[in-house]
C-alpha cells in the first residue's frame, strides 16, 4: 500500500524562491520547520539540474541555526508541474537564520517573530507534540478497525485491508506497536477510559435554568457527529432561518476539538447555548507561536497535526485553514464572532442572529386569548414550558389539543420558540 501519510500532508501552499539562491531557500526553509513543514519550489524543471540543487541545499543548510539538513533524497522530487521540490517537514527546534531571525509561514506570507512569539514557540516545541505519546497500557485491541475501514473509505480508497499499516501510517501505532494519544483519540474504543477531559461537555441554558446537560464522549469523530445533532435539536441550526452561520459554527467547533491540549487531564471541551449566544472553550492556549488572537486571521500552528489531518481526510471539516475564521465571522445576516484568550483557555462567543418575526394586527399581545397570554406569562415566568406542564397545571376541564393549538399559534405569531424533537419539546420565551 503506497499513500501519503495524512499528519505529513502539503498544509500550506508552497514557497517558491526565483533563483537558487541559498539564502532565499534558508529563510523559506526556517519559516516551514517553524510552522506546520511545507513544499520549496525551485526555478528549474530538468533532471540534469540536480548538482545545482543540491549545491544550493547544502549553501543554505551552513546559513540556518540550530543545523537543518536539507540535502535529503526523500525530501527531494522532480514533479512535472512544479519542477523540483523540497518538503521540509515540521522541526522539533526553533530555527533561525545566521543573523538571528525566526521565521515562520503563516497563510499568505513569511513573518518575522518578535521576542514574545518567539518564547511561545519555543515553549511549545520544548513540551513537543502529546499527540505522539504512548498510551500506558493501551493496546491495538482498544482501537475500532470498523472506523479505521470506515476512515479508509474517506481518505485512502485503495486501502488494502492492512489495518497494523495504516495505523502506523497515520501516527496511531508506534512501529513498535505502541498506541498513541492521537491513535486512542481516533480510533479508540473508549478514548475516555486512558483520558478522562477528551470530552465535550454540552448545556442549554434557558433563563438561568439547565433544561439540558450532556457529556458526549467517544473518539473524536463520533463526538463531533454527536454535538452536531444536539445543536441541531437545541439551536435550530439546519431550519429555515438558523440563528448561526453553519459552515462557520462546525468550523469552530472542529477547531476547538482538534487543537485543545489534551495535557490538561481535567478540563473537557465545553459547548453552552443561551437565548442570546453559543460559548465554545478549548483547553489550552494559544498554541505555537500564536499570542494573540489578532494573529489568528494571519497565523497557523497546528497543535495536533495528526488529529487535524487525520480528521480532514475523514471529511469531518470541508473547509481547509485551522485559522481561517475571523475572516468569515462577519457574514452577511449574522453579527460575528468574539474571541478570548488566555494562558489556559480559547474562549468563543457567538452571537445568536435570527430574523425577527413580524406579528400582525390580529396577533398583538392584546388579541391573544386568556389562555395564550396565561402561557406566555408562565413561560417568561419559568423560561420554558412544556405541553406537559401545561396539562399538569390547567388540565382540568382544557383538552390537550387546546392546549397545542395555542402553543402552535404562539410560535407562529413569534411569542414562542420551538426546540425539540418527538420527545422532549418545549417552548422558549
Amino acid at each position: 500500500m503506497t499513500t501519503a501519510y495524512p499528519h505529513q500532508a502539503e498544509r500550506l501552499p508552497p514557497l517558491t524562491v526565483d533563483v537558487l539562491d541559498p539564502l532565499s531557500i534558508a529563510e523559506a526553509a526556517v519559516a516551514f520547520a517553524n510552522s506546520d513543514g511545507g513544499l520549496i519550489v525551485f526555478p528549474t524543471r530538468k533532471a540534469a539540474d540536480l548538482p545545482d540543487v543540491r549545491a544550493a541545499l547544502l549553501a543554505a543548510a551552513e546559513i540556518i541555526r540550530p543545523t537543518l539538513p536539507l540535502d535529503v533524497p526523500e525530501q527531494l522530487t522532480l514533479s512535472p508541474k512544479q519542477g523540483w521540490t523540497l518538503y521540509v517537514p515540521r522541526g522539533t527546534q526553533v530555527y533561525a537564520t545566521e543573523d538571528g531571525r525566526v521565521l515562520v509561514r503563516t497563510l499568505h506570507t513569511v513573518r518575522e517573530l518578535d521576542g514574545e512569539a518567539i518564547r511561545q514557540l519555543a515553549l511549545a516545541r520544548e513540551q513537543g507534540d502529546f499527540e505522539t505519546a504512548i498510551v500506558p497500557d493501551a493496546t491495538p485491541d482498544d482501537l475500532d478497525e470498523e472506523l479505521l475501514a470506515d476512515f479508509a473509505r474517506q481518505a485512502v480508497p485503495n486501502w488494502d485491508g492492512d489495518a497494523w499499516a495504516l495505523w502506523e501510517q497515520i501516527g496511531a501505532l508506534t512501529p513498535a506497536g505502541d498506541v498513541t494519544v492521537a491513535g486512542i483519540l481516533l480510533f479508540g474504543r473508549e478514548p475516555q477510559a486512558w483520558l478522562p477531559a477528551a470530552h465535550v461537555y454540552f448545556e442549554h441554558r434557558v433563563a438561568r435554568q439547565v433544561i439540558r446537560s450532556e457529556a458526549v464522549g467517544g473518539p473524536l469523530v463520533r463526538q463531533m457527529l454527536a454535538l452536531w445533532e444536539m445543536l441541531t435539536l437545541h439551536a435550530r441550526i439546519s431550519g429555515p432561518r438558523p440563528p448561526y452561520a453553519s459552515a462557520l459554527l462546525r468550523e469552530i467547533i472542529f477547531n476547538a476539538l482538534v487543537h485543545r491540549d489534551y495535557r490538561l487531564l481535567r478540563r473537557p471541551v465545553t459547548v453552552r447555548l443561551t437565548r442570546a449566544d453559543l460559548v465554545i472553550e478549548s483547553p489550552g492556549g494559544l498554541s505555537g507561536y500564536l499570542t494573540s488572537v489578532h494573529d489568528i486571521p494571519e497565523g497557523r500552528y497546528l497543535r495536533n497535526p495528526r488529529l487535524y489531518f487525520s480528521l480532514m481526510c475523514w471529511g469531518i471539516c470541508d473547509k481547509r485553514g485551522a485559522c481561517a475564521l475571523a475572516s468569515r465571522a462577519g457574514e452577511d445576516r449574522y453579527p460575528g464572532v468574539r474571541w478570548e484568550a488566555d494562558p489556559y483557555t480559547v474562549r468563543v462567543y457567538i452571537e445568536r442572529s435570527v430574523p425577527k418575526v413580524r406579528t400582525t394586527a390580529s396577533m398583538t399581545v392584546a388579541s391573544l386569548t386568556d389562555q395564550q397570554q396565561r402561557i406566555l406569562r408562565l413561560a417568561k415566568q419559568r423560561g420554558s414550558v412544556t405541553l406537559r406542564e401545561l396539562q399538569a397545571r390547567w388540565g382540568n376541564g382544557i383538552h390537550p389539543s387546546s392546549l397545542q393549538r395555542d402553543l402552535d399559534t404562539l410560535v407562529a405569531a413569534g411569542y414562542l420558540r420551538r426546540f425539540g424533537g418527538r420527545s422532549g419539546v418545549y417552548y422558549v420565551r
